[in-house]
């Protein structure tokens, strides 16, 4: 059984909870790093993990979906929209914020007009689109200093990259995948 979409949105919310302190984040990383299909027992810290992230309640993700967890908060074309050890807590605290006004509301309306917008800059690419994509991410968060290395990232996140589909805390219709 897979984790569904408002568990998914319980353990972003959860993950992002502390705009200062990515510690959850980082342990999350590490126990995804170990996650292997040929060992069953591998998935436990993860498991774990995402049960305390999820209220106590175990998701149940399916190794895609921890694989394709990994592949988000790990690969380089994401960096620019992941918060990590080597960044100051300065640099770190911007992306978590986003992070936790993007999936603060039930009906994650700003994620998916942030997805909205990525979608139509990626498909136009004019710099009206451009401008609209940073401007929403300077409204969901003010202090950060958001570029276009922030909507590369995004644009292979939410466009080009499926791997998302897999773990997006929304149910995904129409042709944004």
């Amino acid at each position: 059984m897979a984790a569904s979409a408002s568990e998914l949105r319980q353990i972003y919310a959860s993950l992002f909870r502390e705009p200062d302190d990515p510690a959850r984040l980082h342990a999350l990383r590490r126990a995804l790093d170990a996650v292997d299909r040929s060992d069953p027992w591998s998935r436990d810290d993860a498991d774990h993990l995402l049960r305390v992230l999820n209220d106590g309640i175990d998701p149940e993700l399916t190794f895609t979906q921890l694989e394709c967890l990994r592949v988000v908060l790990s690969q380089k074309a994401f960096a620019p929209l992941i918060p990590t050890v080597e960044q100051s807590a300065a640099r770190a605290a911007p992306l978590i914020e986003l992070y936790k006004r993007l999936f603060a509301e039930p009906d994650l309306a700003r994620l998916r007009a942030l997805q909205q917008a990525v979608f139509e800059y990626d498909k136009l690419g004019t710099e009206p689109k451009r401008l609209a994509v940073l401007t929403l991410l300077r409204e969901l968060s003010p202090g950060g200093d958001w570029t276009d290395a922030h909507i590369g990232a995004l644009d292979s996140l939410l466009v080009r990259d499926i791997t998302f589909k897999q773990i997006a805390p929304f149910q995904v219709t129409g042709d944004f995948w």
